[in-house]
């Protein structure tokens, strides 16, 4: 198992993962659009037990700097006085959820990554979400109304480790 930066061949897959397990995902137009945008990273999970080469996983995270100190989105805001990752996007294939797959990818993340701070939104009727990001760290800093605005379940918490 190995987790790396993906590229333009891994864009249609990483695309049909996001689609078949998140309310929310992105095309691959938009995940062309971002591996060309250097505060992005975008991380594949394979494993090569299962097959060669086989994606069961993926990440987006954004890296904000010093220079990017605040985030809005709708009536919050939110200071950062260090540099921090925002997780946009988190995925593993549904048969190989609940087998430590997004654990393996969280722990990379950290060991990787290291910030003081990782944040991301959930929705607040994802408990599977809510709780397998709760026992990585993540505390329910604010509840957001209708921050989802094209779902039917709109609201989401802010999330974050510090």
């Amino acid at each position: 198992m190995y987790v790396s930066q993906i590229n333009t061949q891994d864009i249609l897959e990483v695309a049909r993962i996001g689609k078949s397990t998140l309310p929310i995902s992105y095309s691959s137009y938009h995940l062309l659009e971002l591996l060309g945008d250097t505060s992005y990273v975008i991380l594949k999970l394979v494993d090569n037990n299962i097959s060669a080469n086989k994606i069961v996983g993926f990440v987006v995270l954004k890296e904000y700097s010093k220079n990017e100190e605040t985030i809005q989105n709708s009536e919050l805001e939110f200071n950062y006085s260090n540099t921090h990752i925002h997780i946009m996007s988190i995925a593993i294939v549904s048969e190989y959820q609940g087998k430590k797959y997004g654990t393996y990818l969280m722990k990379y993340i950290k060991h990787n990554f290291p910030r003081p701070n990782y944040s991301l939104y959930v929705q607040t009727t994802n408990k599977n979400a809510l709780n397998f990001y709760i026992k990585h760290g993540f505390k329910i800093k604010k509840y957001v109304k209708n921050y989802y605005t094209n779902l039917k379940d709109k609201d989401a918490y802010y999330c974050a480790t510090i």
